[in-house]
Formats: structure tokens, sequence, C-alpha cells
């Protein structure tokens, strides 16, 4: 069980930083235009990120991000329909960072996926992912929060793991069909757009 709760990456460090970094304009370069031809969303997720990843990595991996954000944004504009187009940056947890796009019926989806929360533990600072690569005051931000769901009987939970859920979750609910589900709090996740999509 305290397998499932550990969500980070291991800590190993992560060898031959040139070569992580010419990795960059190519993983770019492949993700740089959306498609939306057999669904009506996409994404890009970071690669080669871990939880120990320095901070100067992380700003050019973010730098990457804003490119085809920007990109996909002018794409999704031609197209001339509504659309949903964010940044997901999360924190702590860089590694699930990504860009998301959505239209028609994935717009209402992607716009309730992360629940939001005025008593977060943990604030998001602008000085950590701060950089003269891009400009972060650029996009409006929305703060929702990074957890993860267990489900007492989907997830076939032991009396000893519903306890030690019971004190780590920020959020216990009871469905209709009678299971109760945990809601373990791992952090925040920024999400990110300039204003008018579609």
């Amino acid at each position: 069980m305290a397998n499932r709760f550990n969500r980070f990456w291991s800590k190993k460090k992560v060898r031959g930083w040139k070569r992580q970094i010419r990795k960059i304009p190519k993983w770019k370069e492949r993700n740089f235009n959306i498609d939306l031809n057999n669904f009506n969303w996409d994404h890009v997720r970071i690669e080669s990120v871990r939880a120990s990843t320095p901070m100067w990595y992380r700003r050019l991996i973010l730098e990457a991000i804003f490119e085809i954000y920007h990109n996909w944004r002018n794409q999704l504009i031609k197209r001339g329909e509504p659309f949903y187009l964010k940044i997901w940056l999360f924190h702590p947890r860089f590694y699930k960072s990504e860009v998301v796009a959505g239209i028609r019926e994935r717009i209402d989806w992607y716009n309730n996926v992360f629940s939001t929360s005025e008593n977060q533990d943990q604030e998001f600072t602008y000085q950590e992912y701060a950089s003269n690569r891009y400009n972060l005051d650029d996009i409006t931000w929305e703060l929702a929060i990074d957890d993860v769901v267990h489900s007492e009987k989907f997830d076939e939970l032991t009396p000893q793991d519903v306890k030690v859920l019971e004190k780590t979750a920020y959020n216990i609910t009871q469905t209709s069909d009678g299971d109760t589900l945990y809601a373990v709090w791992l952090g925040s996740v920024w999400l990110g757009s300039e204003m008018s999509n579609g």
C-alpha cells in the first residue's frame, strides 16, 4: 500500500546533461504541430524529467512548452471554432506537466478535470520558474489541486489502507453505490492560458 502513495519518481541523478539538453529541440519539433485529425484532443507531456531534475533544466523544458503552446494556439485560432488550450504546470511534480488541447465535447471534459480549493497547503512560487526566455505573466494562471483518488471498492483497500487514508485524505466522499473515495493531496497544478480561447 505504501507504494501506491509514492507517486514521485526515483531521485537518482540524471547523467549526461549535454545529451539531455540536445533532446529538448527534437522533442519540441516532434510535438510542435497539433494533431486533432483522429480525436478531438491532443496533449504533449514533457520527457526526461524526474523529481530530482534541477531547476535550470526545468526552465529549458518550460521554454519549449511555451513555444508549443503558442504554436498550437495559432493553429487552433485558424480553425475558427471554440477550443480548450492550457499549460498544466504541476508543482512539485513538474514531470507531469504538459500542454493540453481539446475541441467540441472535450472542452467541458477538460474544464472539469481538476478540483480547486482555497485551502491548499502549498502555493506556487513564480520565482522558481521565472526566466528571461519566457514571461510567466503573459499567461493567466488558475490554481488547482494535484491529487490522487483512491476507491475503497475498486482499489480493494484493506482496513489498514482505510485507516491511513482517513488520516491523509483532504477529502472523503460517499458515492451513490456505497463506495468511499479518498482524495489525497499531492501538490498543486497551475492551469495556464492566454485570454480568449477560440
